[in-house]
């Protein structure tokens, strides 16, 4: 079971005063996810490599309307965050994952890692600065609740067999895709991927497992959403909607079999 804290800040000039930068933040439990995994073929019988299958079902226990205090150009207002940061979707979902592994050379091996989560519900209630009618586009009302996929694969290397120490390195992409495998497409989303290069350390001793990485982006695509799509269509205007990604990301995991 996986039952993520987190803690937000983001900073920006239009959604205050449009002159002076200020912050916004968010934090709290983020939404749970249980999970079950099986292997393909036997350990015991494919020591030099397996493919593992999980199927997981996500639960909106983080808060999609989370509130803070913004500067405008008459004072402080309380409106909800951006969608960037606020600690859950509000919606229910499932995931899939697919892991393998392959040992290619004594200590080195090859591995990949495909994870996808299918959100079927639309939007969640939660009202978009973006979509105001007077200066935003009126297909971005309401937070969508979108699928987010993510594909990761590359070679590690095992420096100290006693202690399960690793060293990774491999490419990773991830992002939110225009439109949604299962259900409607409507409300405010930024679709788009980023493509990066991740290394990591890991550590496996006894039952628990202790992971850092810290993918760098490479490459960044916002794709254009259905509102952006839809808008244009109206007004004849072609519209793309705009989206920040990350410089890079680090992502510390501890965990512990039972």
């Amino acid at each position: 079971m996986l039952l993520p804290f987190v803690y937000s800040d983001r900073s920006s000039l239009y959604e205050h005063d449009r002159l002076n930068r200020h912050h916004t933040q968010a934090g709290g439990i983020g939404d749970a996810r249980l999970s079950a995994y099986a292997w393909i073929w036997d350990p015991a019988t494919k020591p030099n490599g397996n493919l593992q299958v999980g199927l997981g079902f996500k639960v909106p226990t983080g808060d999609y309307k989370a509130t803070d205090t913004f500067i405008s150009a008459t004072g402080p207002v309380t409106g909800y965050v951006d969608q960037s940061i606020q600690p859950g979707d509000g919606g229910w979902g499932f995931t899939l994952e697919l892991n393998g592994w392959r040992k290619l050379f004594d200590k080195t091996f090859a591995y990949a890692q495909g994870f996808y989560l299918f959100n079927p519900q639309d939007e969640n209630g939660a009202p978009t600065t973006t979509g105001a009618f007077s200066r935003g586009n009126p297909y971005e009302q309401i937070t969508s609740i979108p699928d987010q996929y993510m594909l990761r694969a590359g070679l590690s290397y095992v420096l100290l067999p006693s202690w399960g120490l690793q060293l990774s390195l491999g490419g990773r992409v991830e992002g939110v895709p225009v439109e949604d495998v299962i259900g409607d497409n409507t409300g405010f989303r930024r679709p788009g991927f980023s493509v990066g290069i991740e290394p990591g350390i890991s550590l496996m001793k006894n039952k628990w497992t202790v992971s850092l990485t810290a993918p760098v982006a490479l490459y960044r695509n916002r794709e254009r959403s259905i509102a952006d799509q839809r808008w244009s269509a109206d007004s004849g205007t072609y519209r793309h909607g705009d989206a920040a990604f990350a410089d890079y990301v680090i992502t510390f995991t501890v965990a512990r079999e039972f």
